[in-house]
Protein backbone atom coordinates (compact mmCIF):
# COMPACT_ATOMS: atom_id res chain seq x y z
CA UNK A 1 0.00 0.00 0.00
CA UNK A 2 1.27 3.36 -1.00
CA UNK A 3 0.76 6.18 1.47
CA UNK A 4 1.58 9.78 0.58
CA UNK A 5 2.17 12.14 3.47
CA UNK A 6 1.26 15.77 2.71
CA UNK A 7 3.25 18.53 4.32
CA UNK A 8 1.56 20.26 7.25
CA UNK A 9 1.52 23.54 5.33
CA UNK A 10 -0.50 21.92 2.53
CA UNK A 11 -3.00 20.44 4.97
CA UNK A 12 -3.41 23.83 6.56
CA UNK A 13 -4.06 25.40 3.17
CA UNK A 14 -6.71 22.77 2.40
CA UNK A 15 -8.26 23.35 5.81
CA UNK A 16 -8.82 26.97 4.79
CA UNK A 17 -10.27 26.07 1.39
CA UNK A 18 -13.92 25.70 2.55
CA UNK A 19 -13.69 29.07 4.25
CA UNK A 20 -12.35 30.59 1.05
CA UNK A 21 -15.39 29.22 -0.79
CA UNK A 22 -17.67 30.77 1.82
CA UNK A 23 -15.90 34.13 1.62
CA UNK A 24 -16.05 34.13 -2.19
CA UNK A 25 -19.73 33.27 -2.01
CA UNK A 26 -20.32 36.20 0.29
CA UNK A 27 -18.64 38.45 -2.25
CA UNK A 28 -20.56 37.07 -5.26
CA UNK A 29 -23.95 36.33 -3.76
CA UNK A 30 -25.08 39.90 -3.11
CA UNK A 31 -25.49 40.52 -6.88
CA UNK A 32 -27.58 37.34 -7.20
CA UNK A 33 -29.42 38.07 -4.01
CA UNK A 34 -30.06 41.64 -5.11
CA UNK A 35 -31.70 40.45 -8.33
CA UNK A 36 -33.88 37.94 -6.49
CA UNK A 37 -34.66 40.34 -3.69
CA UNK A 38 -35.45 43.11 -6.16
CA UNK A 39 -37.97 40.94 -8.03
CA UNK A 40 -39.41 39.72 -4.76
CA UNK A 41 -39.72 43.26 -3.46
CA UNK A 42 -41.48 44.40 -6.61
CA UNK A 43 -44.21 41.82 -6.05
CA UNK A 44 -44.40 42.67 -2.36
CA UNK A 45 -44.68 46.42 -3.03
CA UNK A 46 -47.24 45.82 -5.78
CA UNK A 47 -49.34 43.91 -3.23
CA UNK A 48 -48.83 46.66 -0.66
CA UNK A 49 -50.32 49.27 -2.99
CA UNK A 50 -53.69 47.98 -1.80
CA UNK A 51 -52.75 47.44 1.86
CA UNK A 52 -55.14 48.45 4.64
CA UNK A 53 -52.51 50.75 6.14
CA UNK A 54 -52.12 54.14 4.43
CA UNK A 55 -48.43 54.40 5.37
CA UNK A 56 -47.75 50.99 3.83
CA UNK A 57 -49.46 52.00 0.58
CA UNK A 58 -47.46 55.23 0.38
CA UNK A 59 -44.17 53.47 1.12
CA UNK A 60 -44.86 50.83 -1.55
CA UNK A 61 -45.59 53.53 -4.11
CA UNK A 62 -42.39 55.40 -3.23
CA UNK A 63 -40.26 52.23 -3.37
CA UNK A 64 -41.61 51.23 -6.78
CA UNK A 65 -41.07 54.74 -8.10
CA UNK A 66 -37.44 54.66 -6.98
CA UNK A 67 -36.86 51.26 -8.57
CA UNK A 68 -37.59 52.60 -12.06
CA UNK A 69 -37.41 50.38 -15.13
CA UNK A 70 -37.05 47.19 -13.07
CA UNK A 71 -40.62 47.70 -11.88
CA UNK A 72 -42.06 49.00 -15.16
CA UNK A 73 -43.79 45.81 -16.32
CA UNK A 74 -45.42 45.08 -12.95
CA UNK A 75 -46.53 48.68 -12.45
CA UNK A 76 -47.98 48.91 -15.98
CA UNK A 77 -49.88 45.64 -15.49
CA UNK A 78 -51.28 46.86 -12.15
CA UNK A 79 -52.35 50.16 -13.73
CA UNK A 80 -54.67 48.18 -16.03
CA UNK A 81 -55.74 45.21 -13.91
CA UNK A 82 -55.38 46.33 -10.30
CA UNK A 83 -58.02 47.47 -7.86
CA UNK A 84 -59.13 51.09 -7.91
CA UNK A 85 -56.59 51.95 -5.19
CA UNK A 86 -53.63 50.01 -6.62
CA UNK A 87 -54.30 50.98 -10.26
CA UNK A 88 -54.54 54.67 -9.33
CA UNK A 89 -51.26 54.49 -7.43
CA UNK A 90 -49.65 52.60 -10.32
CA UNK A 91 -50.78 55.32 -12.73
CA UNK A 92 -49.30 57.94 -10.43
CA UNK A 93 -45.99 56.08 -10.57
CA UNK A 94 -46.12 56.09 -14.38
CA UNK A 95 -46.95 59.80 -14.30
CA UNK A 96 -43.95 60.46 -12.11
CA UNK A 97 -41.69 58.51 -14.44
CA UNK A 98 -43.09 60.42 -17.42
CA UNK A 99 -41.50 63.57 -15.96
CA UNK A 100 -38.10 61.96 -15.35
CA UNK A 101 -34.92 63.53 -16.71
CA UNK A 102 -33.89 60.01 -17.75
CA UNK A 103 -35.18 59.70 -21.32
CA UNK A 104 -35.38 55.89 -21.24
CA UNK A 105 -37.73 55.76 -18.26
CA UNK A 106 -39.68 58.82 -19.49
CA UNK A 107 -40.37 57.34 -22.92
CA UNK A 108 -41.12 53.87 -21.50
CA UNK A 109 -43.63 55.32 -19.02
CA UNK A 110 -45.35 57.38 -21.72
CA UNK A 111 -45.65 54.31 -23.94
CA UNK A 112 -47.37 52.44 -21.08
CA UNK A 113 -49.70 55.38 -20.39
CA UNK A 114 -50.72 55.50 -24.05
CA UNK A 115 -51.75 51.83 -23.84
CA UNK A 116 -54.15 52.38 -20.93
CA UNK A 117 -57.63 51.39 -22.19
CA UNK A 118 -59.39 52.65 -19.06
CA UNK A 119 -57.74 56.09 -18.96
CA UNK A 120 -58.51 57.83 -22.29
CA UNK A 121 -57.62 61.31 -21.02
CA UNK A 122 -54.19 60.28 -19.74
CA UNK A 123 -53.61 58.16 -22.84
CA UNK A 124 -54.30 61.06 -25.18
CA UNK A 125 -52.05 63.50 -23.33
CA UNK A 126 -49.30 60.87 -23.01
CA UNK A 127 -49.36 60.39 -26.79
CA UNK A 128 -48.83 64.13 -27.23
CA UNK A 129 -45.98 64.16 -24.72
CA UNK A 130 -44.32 61.15 -26.33
CA UNK A 131 -44.49 62.80 -29.74
CA UNK A 132 -42.90 65.93 -28.23
CA UNK A 133 -40.12 63.87 -26.64
CA UNK A 134 -39.37 62.20 -29.96
CA UNK A 135 -39.48 65.56 -31.72
CA UNK A 136 -36.97 66.96 -29.24
CA UNK A 137 -34.70 63.98 -29.83
CA UNK A 138 -35.00 64.36 -33.62
CA UNK A 139 -34.08 68.06 -33.49
CA UNK A 140 -31.02 67.22 -31.39
CA UNK A 141 -30.00 64.57 -33.94
CA UNK A 142 -30.40 67.05 -36.82
CA UNK A 143 -28.18 69.57 -35.05
CA UNK A 144 -25.57 66.85 -34.33
CA UNK A 145 -25.49 66.06 -38.07
CA UNK A 146 -24.82 69.69 -39.00
CA UNK A 147 -28.32 71.10 -39.51
CA UNK A 148 -29.96 73.88 -37.53
CA UNK A 149 -33.43 75.10 -36.69
CA UNK A 150 -35.49 77.76 -35.01
CA UNK A 151 -38.84 77.56 -33.22
CA UNK A 152 -41.24 80.47 -33.44
CA UNK A 153 -44.87 81.29 -32.77
CA UNK A 154 -47.26 82.16 -35.58
CA UNK A 155 -51.01 82.79 -35.45
CA UNK A 156 -53.23 80.16 -37.06
CA UNK A 157 -56.72 80.58 -38.52
CA UNK A 158 -58.26 81.07 -35.10
CA UNK A 159 -55.69 83.79 -34.35
CA UNK A 160 -54.15 81.51 -31.73
CA UNK A 161 -50.38 81.20 -31.40
CA UNK A 162 -49.01 78.00 -32.89
CA UNK A 163 -45.45 76.76 -32.42
CA UNK A 164 -43.69 76.08 -35.72
CA UNK A 165 -40.20 75.02 -36.69
CA UNK A 166 -37.98 75.97 -39.59
CA UNK A 167 -35.18 73.53 -40.33
CA UNK A 168 -32.19 74.23 -42.54
CA UNK A 169 -29.89 71.58 -43.96
CA UNK A 170 -26.88 73.65 -44.95
CA UNK A 171 -23.38 73.28 -46.30
CA UNK A 172 -22.15 71.59 -43.11
CA UNK A 173 -24.64 68.70 -43.33
CA UNK A 174 -22.98 65.32 -42.81
CA UNK A 175 -26.02 63.09 -42.48
CA UNK A 176 -26.70 62.40 -46.14
CA UNK A 177 -30.14 61.12 -47.14
CA UNK A 178 -30.17 58.68 -44.20
CA UNK A 179 -30.00 61.51 -41.68
CA UNK A 180 -33.12 63.10 -43.16
CA UNK A 181 -35.25 60.35 -41.57
CA UNK A 182 -35.25 62.45 -38.38
CA UNK A 183 -37.41 65.06 -40.14
CA UNK A 184 -40.45 62.77 -39.88
CA UNK A 185 -40.52 63.15 -36.08
CA UNK A 186 -40.49 66.97 -36.21
CA UNK A 187 -44.24 67.54 -36.40
CA UNK A 188 -43.94 71.33 -36.24
CA UNK A 189 -41.56 71.63 -39.20
CA UNK A 190 -43.49 73.85 -41.59
CA UNK A 191 -40.38 74.85 -43.58
CA UNK A 192 -37.45 72.64 -44.55
CA UNK A 193 -34.64 74.34 -46.42
CA UNK A 194 -31.70 72.82 -48.27
CA UNK A 195 -29.21 75.67 -48.60
CA UNK A 196 -26.11 74.64 -50.54
CA UNK A 197 -26.49 71.26 -48.85
CA UNK A 198 -24.33 68.31 -50.01
CA UNK A 199 -27.31 66.18 -51.10
CA UNK A 200 -28.47 64.46 -54.30
CA UNK A 201 -31.63 62.83 -55.64
CA UNK A 202 -31.68 60.28 -52.80
CA UNK A 203 -32.72 63.10 -50.45
CA UNK A 204 -36.13 63.38 -52.12
CA UNK A 205 -37.48 60.01 -50.99
CA UNK A 206 -37.70 60.76 -47.22
CA UNK A 207 -39.34 64.11 -48.00
CA UNK A 208 -42.31 62.51 -49.76
CA UNK A 209 -43.81 61.45 -46.40
CA UNK A 210 -43.68 64.89 -44.78
CA UNK A 211 -47.33 65.86 -45.23
CA UNK A 212 -47.22 68.59 -42.58
CA UNK A 213 -44.44 70.55 -44.28
CA UNK A 214 -45.71 73.63 -46.09
CA UNK A 215 -42.51 74.72 -47.83
CA UNK A 216 -39.48 72.92 -49.23
CA UNK A 217 -36.57 75.18 -50.20
CA UNK A 218 -33.75 74.14 -52.54
CA UNK A 219 -31.16 76.92 -52.74
CA UNK A 220 -27.97 76.17 -54.63
CA UNK A 221 -28.48 72.40 -54.49
CA UNK A 222 -27.04 71.59 -57.91
CA UNK A 223 -26.72 67.84 -57.33
CA UNK A 224 -30.51 67.46 -57.06
CA UNK A 225 -31.91 66.91 -60.57
CA UNK A 226 -34.92 68.63 -62.10
CA UNK A 227 -36.64 65.22 -62.33
CA UNK A 228 -36.27 64.67 -58.59
CA UNK A 229 -37.62 68.15 -57.84
CA UNK A 230 -40.55 67.48 -60.18
CA UNK A 231 -41.36 64.30 -58.24
CA UNK A 232 -41.57 66.30 -55.01
CA UNK A 233 -43.62 69.03 -56.69
CA UNK A 234 -46.06 66.42 -57.96
CA UNK A 235 -46.49 65.12 -54.41
CA UNK A 236 -46.74 68.61 -52.87
CA UNK A 237 -47.95 71.18 -55.44
CA UNK A 238 -47.07 74.82 -54.72
CA UNK A 239 -44.85 73.91 -51.76
CA UNK A 240 -41.47 73.61 -53.49
CA UNK A 241 -39.20 76.64 -54.04
CA UNK A 242 -36.04 76.36 -56.14
CA UNK A 243 -33.51 79.18 -56.36
CA UNK A 244 -29.92 79.74 -57.31
CA UNK A 245 -27.45 80.03 -54.52
CA UNK A 246 -27.13 83.83 -54.45
CA UNK A 247 -28.33 85.47 -51.24
CA UNK A 248 -28.91 89.13 -50.43
CA UNK A 249 -29.92 88.57 -46.81
CA UNK A 250 -33.09 90.54 -46.19
CA UNK A 251 -36.75 90.00 -45.37
CA UNK A 252 -39.38 92.18 -47.00
CA UNK A 253 -43.03 92.95 -47.64
CA UNK A 254 -44.55 90.72 -50.32
CA UNK A 255 -46.49 93.57 -51.93
CA UNK A 256 -43.54 95.96 -52.22
CA UNK A 257 -39.77 96.15 -52.22
CA UNK A 258 -39.66 97.40 -48.64
CA UNK A 259 -36.99 95.86 -46.42
CA UNK A 260 -38.36 94.69 -43.06
CA UNK A 261 -35.19 93.07 -41.68
CA UNK A 262 -31.51 92.79 -42.58
CA UNK A 263 -29.76 89.60 -41.53
CA UNK A 264 -26.51 89.92 -39.63
CA UNK A 265 -23.26 89.39 -41.55
CA UNK A 266 -25.19 89.16 -44.82
CA UNK A 267 -24.36 90.75 -48.16
CA UNK A 268 -27.12 93.29 -47.54
CA UNK A 269 -25.67 94.37 -44.20
CA UNK A 270 -22.15 94.64 -45.63
CA UNK A 271 -23.48 96.79 -48.49
CA UNK A 272 -25.26 99.12 -46.07
CA UNK A 273 -28.92 98.20 -46.65
CA UNK A 274 -31.18 99.22 -43.76
CA UNK A 275 -34.59 98.36 -42.47
CA UNK A 276 -37.38 100.39 -44.16
CA UNK A 277 -35.29 100.93 -47.30
CA UNK A 278 -37.41 100.40 -50.44
CA UNK A 279 -35.65 98.61 -53.32
CA UNK A 280 -36.91 99.98 -56.64
CA UNK A 281 -34.36 98.65 -59.14
CA UNK A 282 -31.70 95.95 -59.51
CA UNK A 283 -29.11 96.64 -62.22
CA UNK A 284 -31.48 99.14 -63.79
CA UNK A 285 -34.42 96.69 -63.93
CA UNK A 286 -37.52 97.87 -62.11
CA UNK A 287 -38.61 95.98 -59.00
CA UNK A 288 -42.37 95.92 -58.52
CA UNK A 289 -42.51 93.85 -55.35
CA UNK A 290 -40.52 91.51 -53.14
CA UNK A 291 -41.42 88.47 -55.26
CA UNK A 292 -39.91 90.18 -58.30
CA UNK A 293 -36.78 91.00 -56.30
CA UNK A 294 -36.37 87.35 -55.37
CA UNK A 295 -36.65 86.37 -59.03
CA UNK A 296 -33.96 88.91 -60.01
CA UNK A 297 -31.60 87.70 -57.29
CA UNK A 298 -32.14 84.09 -58.45
CA UNK A 299 -30.56 85.04 -61.80
CA UNK A 300 -27.23 85.62 -60.04
CA UNK A 301 -24.54 83.40 -58.56
CA UNK A 302 -22.73 83.85 -55.25
CA UNK A 303 -19.91 86.34 -55.71
CA UNK A 304 -21.77 88.34 -58.39
CA UNK A 305 -22.12 92.09 -57.83
CA UNK A 306 -25.20 94.15 -58.56
CA UNK A 307 -26.35 97.73 -58.18
CA UNK A 308 -29.47 98.36 -56.12
CA UNK A 309 -31.49 101.54 -56.43
CA UNK A 310 -33.31 102.26 -53.19
CA UNK A 311 -35.44 104.89 -51.54
CA UNK A 312 -34.29 105.83 -48.05
CA UNK A 313 -36.51 108.37 -46.34
CA UNK A 314 -37.94 109.02 -49.85
CA UNK A 315 -34.47 109.95 -51.14
CA UNK A 316 -33.06 107.88 -54.05
CA UNK A 317 -29.74 106.12 -53.42
CA UNK A 318 -27.63 103.56 -55.25
CA UNK A 319 -25.53 100.92 -53.50
CA UNK A 320 -23.48 98.00 -54.79
CA UNK A 321 -23.88 94.55 -53.24
CA UNK A 322 -21.83 91.40 -53.64
CA UNK A 323 -24.09 88.38 -53.18
CA UNK A 324 -23.05 85.67 -50.74
CA UNK A 325 -24.71 82.24 -50.65
CA UNK A 326 -27.24 80.30 -48.65
CA UNK A 327 -26.14 77.72 -46.10
CA UNK A 328 -23.51 79.79 -44.33
CA UNK A 329 -24.92 80.06 -40.81
CA UNK A 330 -28.03 79.97 -38.65
CA UNK A 331 -28.79 83.67 -39.13
CA UNK A 332 -30.24 82.79 -42.54
CA UNK A 333 -33.42 81.41 -41.04
CA UNK A 334 -36.23 83.47 -42.57
CA UNK A 335 -38.58 83.08 -39.61
CA UNK A 336 -36.11 84.74 -37.26
CA UNK A 337 -36.48 88.47 -36.78
CA UNK A 338 -34.34 91.06 -35.02
CA UNK A 339 -35.54 89.95 -31.61
CA UNK A 340 -34.82 86.28 -32.22
CA UNK A 341 -37.30 83.41 -32.04
CA UNK A 342 -40.32 83.81 -29.79
CA UNK A 343 -40.49 82.12 -26.42
CA UNK A 344 -41.44 78.45 -26.42
CA UNK A 345 -44.57 77.72 -24.35
CA UNK A 346 -44.22 75.40 -21.35
CA UNK A 347 -44.65 71.66 -22.01
CA UNK A 348 -47.98 69.92 -21.49
CA UNK A 349 -48.15 68.11 -18.16
CA UNK A 350 -50.23 65.09 -17.22
CA UNK A 351 -52.71 65.42 -14.38
CA UNK A 352 -51.81 63.66 -11.15
CA UNK A 353 -54.51 61.79 -9.24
Amino acid sequence: MFVHFFPISTIRRWTWAPWLVVVCSLIILPSWAEETTSDSNVQKWIGNLDDDQYATRVNAQNQLELLGLAALHAVAKTSQNGSLESSTRAINILLSWSESSDRSIRVAALEKLIALPNRPKESKIAAELLASAREEEALAAIVALGGYHTLYLKPNLGNRQQLQAQIVIGAKWKGGAEGLKHLAAVRRATTIGFHYAPIDDTAIEPLLELNRTLRFEFYGTREVSAAAIAKLEQRFPNRVVVRGGARLGISGELGSGKVTAVLKNSAAEKAGLQRDDVITELDGKKIEDFTGLIARIAEHEPGDSAVLTILRNKNPLQITVKFDHWGLDQSQLEGQDENGPSAIPPPIRLDRR
